[in-house]
């Protein structure tokens, strides 16, 4: 199985957040710019035209609607993956994480301040009473657990969607980016730093050993293929999905 991450060859830009549609279409946020999409998880990300803002978190909800939250700014939704992405008309906040549960609920972090949540895709995103810390971003699991990482801090996790988001006791580290395979392995990457896995959501975050990057954004398709942003150079993809294909033909 491969596990390094791979250039995919996008022009340099400051990207920032990403998410991966159910129907296979990636997202990547520049932060001061537009957002991008890479279509069906092949080819270039190509930008939608949307308003140039400080564009940081995005995540996408089983339904196909996709977020993008604005540093000082609001939260915007594009319906169904189609159109522009719209305010919703959020309290404006140092916006910056995103993830969108199984159940449809969706979580939007602030730094430094609370995690709120939308309820199952619908209304305000209501403060959910967390300590104030360097929320950067997040992660949701298919088995309805929440993560949170902090910058120069911990990993934290919500069991199961509900209840305080509890530490992981991981290595303090400048955790950036998250994202949550289909198979349960959750990642998480450091600026100027690794990437990390748990893997099947259990145990620690163990290094991956990827070269040194400004690793902001991640986001895990549905077919298993994780990418990884750099801010201010490429796009990277991690195959694990099509080295499993070829691994259960072989089997076969």
């Amino acid at each position: 199985m491969s596990t390094n991450f791979e250039p995919l060859g996008q022009t340099s830009r400051l990207w920032f957040g990403m998410a991966a549609a159910p129907n296979g279409d990636v997202y990547a946020a520049v932060n001061g710019g537009d957002i991008y999409k890479q279509t069906g998880g092949a080819g270039n990300f190509e930008p939608l035209s949307q308003t140039s803002r400080n564009w940081f978190g995005m995540a996408a909800a089983p339904n196909g609607d996709v977020y993008a939250c604005v540093y000082l700014g609001d939260i915007y939704k594009q319906t169904g993956g189609a159109g522009n992405f719209e305010p919703l008309s959020q309290t404006r906040r140092w916006w910056y994480g995103m993830a969108a549960a199984p159940n449809g609920d969706v979580y939007a972090c602030v730094y430094p301040g609370d995690i709120y949540k939308q309820t199952g895709g619908a209304g305000n995103f209501e403060p959910l009473s967390q300590t104030s810390r360097w929320w950067y971003d997040m992660a949701a699991a298919p088995n309805g657990d929440v993560y949170a990482a902090v910058f120069e801090g911990d990993i934290y996790k919500q069991t199961g969607g509900a209840g305080n988001f509890e530490p992981l006791s991981q290595t303090s580290r400048d955790w950036f980016g998250m994202a949550a395979a289909p198979n349960g392995d959750v990642y998480a990457c450091v600026y100027l730093g690794d990437i990390y896995k748990q893997t099947g959501g259990i145990g620690n975050f163990e290094s991956l050993g990827q070269t040194d990057r400004y690793w902001f954004g991640m986001a895990a398709a549905p077919n298993g293929d994780v990418y990884a942003a750099v801010f201010d150079g490429d796009i990277y993809k991690q195959f694990p999905g099509i080295a499993q294909i070829r691994l259960l033909g072989m089997i076969l």
